[in-house]
């Protein structure tokens, strides 16, 4: 399995002063398309298939899953600064994302013909079966105890019959 994480972030003040500014407009920008790039290449046809492997006349190309997500933002501010003074306050700007991948398949050309071999994961496959057998067992053992409950009285009645049963009444 395999991972990729980035992350890009950019701080500055909206006058252009002080430690961390943003000297020149283009830097966001330049930053956004670094980083969509990367994602890009990521999810591209040489991230899903892998390099395949000849030996003599059988060819195995491996496939990959692979998920990536995102996520940029901006702020921006001109408000006074909290101490009362007359300077300005401001944000800036970051983005960050993260990505993985993992065997799905494997496509085998041998003497002519093509076939794909699923890799299927055990473990996932156990999980997932026990999981079933879980919601399953909660929700019998639920609709039981409702079953029972429709039958039984319940609380201030049940007691007033053992209480009439125990007067003999």
């Amino acid at each position: 399995m395999e991972s990729m994480t980035g992350a890009t972030s950019m701080t500055g003040r909206p006058d252009g002063r002080g430690e961390g500014s943003l000297t020149t407009p283009t830097a966001q920008p330049d930053a956004v398309r670094q980083t969509l790039g990367r994602f890009l290449e990521t999810v591209g046809a040489v991230g899903v298939f892998g390099t395949p492997v000849v030996r003599e006349d059988v060819t195995v190309i491996p496939c990959a899953e692979v998920m990536v997500g995102m996520g940029m933002g901006q702020g921006s501010g001109t408000g006074i600064a909290s101490d009362g003074t007359d300077r300005s306050e401001g944000s800036g700007a970051g983005g960050g994302g993260g990505g993985m991948s993992r065997p799905v398949a494997a496509i085998v050309i041998a003497r002519g013909q093509v076939r794909v071999e699923p890799i299927v994961d055990a473990t996932k496959v156990a999980l997932a079966g026990i999981t079933m057998f879980a919601f399953v067992g909660a929700t019998l053992l639920r609709m039981s105890r409702m079953s029972r409950v429709g039958r039984e009285p319940q609380g201030q009645e049940r007691t007033a019959r053992r209480l009439m049963k125990a007067l003999g009444r």
